[in-house]
């Protein structure tokens, strides 16, 4: 059995025992996060570089760094972002230990989304378990992109406080980490819109952007950046429908639940308009997953929260193990099993 299914089926375990001693919401929760997270960092840390895609080239690329000066740097990697570029620089001016920085990397990565579960996420250890079957994976080896992911979830609290200027420079980071990232920008604007119509509309329109935009991105992919690779390398149809589908069961499910909350200003608002976003902009790109397959990653973010607010809306304890059952088997039926399965990540293997 393949050591992210064991994980997953370990931590599950955990969370089922945890759930049914008899000890404060706040202590099984802690008890969950600190296993859970020395779980994900070790696995995390701890691939080895040749056996799972696109690492051997970022062990190449942290080594080189190291044998150049800053300047040297930038001038001879144009084609990856300056952020993730100087990030490398600065981990291997200290070691030449690759697993160090993949560690690190690790590291950060989890931080940034447990912090973030602890202050949103009504059933932290539900966050941490679709975390499991979803970024998580796929994070292993896309590593800029899902990197960005990470600070743009992170950014929650920038938005629901209102804190424009620091929100940008958080945007602006994230575009030198990834230049995808430049699609979360707008979303500050979007949820600070009062009326129902305006938001839908500025949403739709959203989507209907990143069609039109595709035709575009397939003549000049060269001067957005070092993506070629997108063209080759992107998810096929069944993956964007299959995305898709779970996004719209998710927010349909989500309106329906907490159907009074979503035009208030607050994690809800924040959440369904990711959720809407999600769904028509994988929609949107269905047919062209080779430039856009993994846009949505950053609005698809909006389901590590969802679940957790569907379940704290039900007082009914059936209606939220049936719901809980639901959503994840939707979740991980085609992570692990299905047509898409774990994909590239099925040699995966340990130091």
């Amino acid at each position: 059995m393949h050591i992210l299914i064991i994980q997953f089926v370990l931590l599950s375990m955990l969370a089922l025992g945890l759930t049914l001693l008899p000890l404060r919401k706040k202590e099984k929760e802690l008890a969950f996060m600190v296993i859970a997270f020395i779980s994900m960092w070790y696995i995390h840390s701890m691939v080895k570089v040749f056996s799972v895609p696109d690492l051997d080239n970022y062990e190449k690329m942290f080594l080189s760094t190291r044998t150049m000066s800053w300047r040297e740097c930038f001038e001879f990697m144009g084609g990856m972002e300056t952020g993730y570029v100087a990030l490398n620089k600065l981990v291997s001016t200290f070691t030449s230990n690759y697993y160090f920085f993949q560690g690190l990397y690790g590291f950060i990565l989890l931080f940034l989304y447990f912090q973030t579960f602890r202050r949103y996420s009504p059933y932290v250890m539900v966050s941490i378990l679709l975390l499991l079957v979803g970024t998580y994976n796929i994070s292993i080896y896309v590593m800029r992109q899902f990197l960005a992911v990470a600070i743009f979830v992170a950014s929650f609290p920038l938005i629901l406080k209102r804190k424009l200027i620091p929100y940008l420079l958080v945007c602006v980071f994230m575009f030198l980490i990834h230049k995808t990232a430049i699609i979360c920008m707008p979303i500050y604007f979007m949820y600070q819109m009062k009326p129902k119509i305006l938001i839908m509309s500025v949403i739709l329109l959203a989507a209907g952007i990143f069609f039109l935009l595709d035709a575009f991105m397939l003549l000049s992919i060269e001067t957005v950046g070092d993506y070629e690779e997108y063209m080759i390398k992107g998810g096929s149809d069944s993956q964007v429908y299959v995305s898709a589908a779970i996004a719209g069961v998710i927010t349909l499910l989500y309106v329906y639940s907490v159907r009074r909350l979503i035009w208030e200003d607050g994690v809800h608002k924040l959440v369904f308009i990711l959720l809407l976003l999600s769904v028509l902009v994988n929609l949107a790109i269905v047919g062209r997953p080779g430039t856009l397959s993994r846009l949505p990653s950053f609005y698809e973010s909006a389901t590590l929260f969802a679940l957790p607010l569907i379940m704290a809306s039900k007082r009914n304890i059936l209606e939220k193990s049936l719901i809980f059952v639901f959503i994840f088997f939707i979740r991980i039926y085609p992570t692990y099993f299905g047509s898409i399965g774990l994909g590239d990540l099925a040699n995966m293997k340990l130091l």
